[in-house]
């Protein structure tokens, strides 16, 4: 029978979707959390700080081609926006409150819209993977994407043992 270490794994995946053993660092290295420490202690955060990729992707990532179909965008002003939105709604009693829920409203990747709709967002505060208190904000549904991409990626590993 072979030993999980489940400290690695943060809390809020082993409670959504069982025991399995997923560092930090790994989702920051396959790209599915993005790190933006750097920027979010501009806005008071204390320790690490990441975004999901499917929250980088909806509101914050926004290109030359994105402006040529909608209008022009700052990307680092989105993050700053965000970044400020989710500050904001964290509450800073001497408590950690380990998820806060809030709503962003920012204007969607969608080649047309010239207004802001409202998304979703929460933050989970958690351990890392050195037992340190780590942020990671993400939206609402991300936990299920989550689950399709630790499905897929579980079966591409098994196909390529597979295949050996």
């Amino acid at each position: 029978m072979q030993h999980h270490s489940y400290q690695s794994t943060p809390s809020f995946l082993i409670n959504s979707f069982g025991a399995f053993n997923y560092t930090r660092q790994e989702a920051l290295k396959q790209g599915i959390l993005m790190d933006v420490t750097a920027q979010a202690k501009r806005f008071n955060f204390s320790g690490a700080v990441a975004i999901s990729q499917m929250l980088y992707d909806q509101c914050v990532k926004w290109d030359r081609f994105d402006t040529e179909c909608q209008i022009y965008q700052n990307q680092d002003s989105r993050l700053s926006n965000l970044l400020t939105v989710a500050r904001a709604a964290i509450p800073i009693s001497g408590v950690a409150a380990t998820e806060t829920r809030f709503v962003l409203t920012v204007l969607p990747k969608d080649g047309y819209s010239l207004k802001k709709t409202p998304k979703r967002l929460r933050t989970v505060l958690d351990k890392g993977d050195q037992n340190q208190p780590v942020l990671t904000i993400m939206m609402a549904d991300d936990l299920h994407q989550a689950l399709l991409d630790f499905t897929r990626t579980a079966q591409e590993n098994l196909n390529e043992r597979n295949y050996d």
